[in-house]
């Protein structure tokens, strides 16, 4: 498995992870069970499905040039949060779909990347740690 789909596998794992830590409790304090359970599973399939799109969406921009790939990434982005938004508004409109599912759903994305940066090492595997080092311009060369 390469390295990108097992970062896309275990940002999902975390997520499901996630929306059923804070789903779970959850269930015992909306009105509706059923509905608030369809909307974690509503919420966590599109933040799935947002994971994989925002890795296939950068894999495709990395063969880019840089100005098509700046602008390929920010439609794909747009792309990404109009879905959100459409998602909230059906929930917002069915009364079977839980609003408060779906966004627990949603925001386990963000609980998953913090916890993926959490356990990712920031220095170098070897145990160095490289400094970039500040050089200071002469004055006659300075702008200012």
């Amino acid at each position: 498995m390469t390295r990108k789909k097992r970062t896309e596998v275990s940002l999902s794992l975390k997520a499901l992870a996630i929306t059923a830590a804070v789903g779970l409790p959850g269930i015992f304090l909306v009105r509706s069970p059923q509905a608030f359970v369809l909307g974690l599973l509503l919420g966590v399939a599109f933040t799935i499905g947002k994971i994989w799109m925002m890795g296939s969406t950068f894999q495709k921009a990395v063969r880019k040039h840089p100005v098509g790939a700046r602008n390929y990434v920010r439609a794909q982005y747009f792309l990404r949060y109009l879905l959100t938004l459409l998602l909230l508004v059906v929930a917002a409109l069915e009364p079977g779909i839980h609003v408060a599912g779906v966004a627990v759903g949603l925001l386990s994305l963000k609980g998953a990347a913090y916890w993926q940066a959490m356990r990712m090492r920031l220095s170098p595997k070897d145990g160095s740690v490289k400094f970039q080092v500040w050089e200071e311009e002469d004055e006659e060369n300075s702008d200012f």
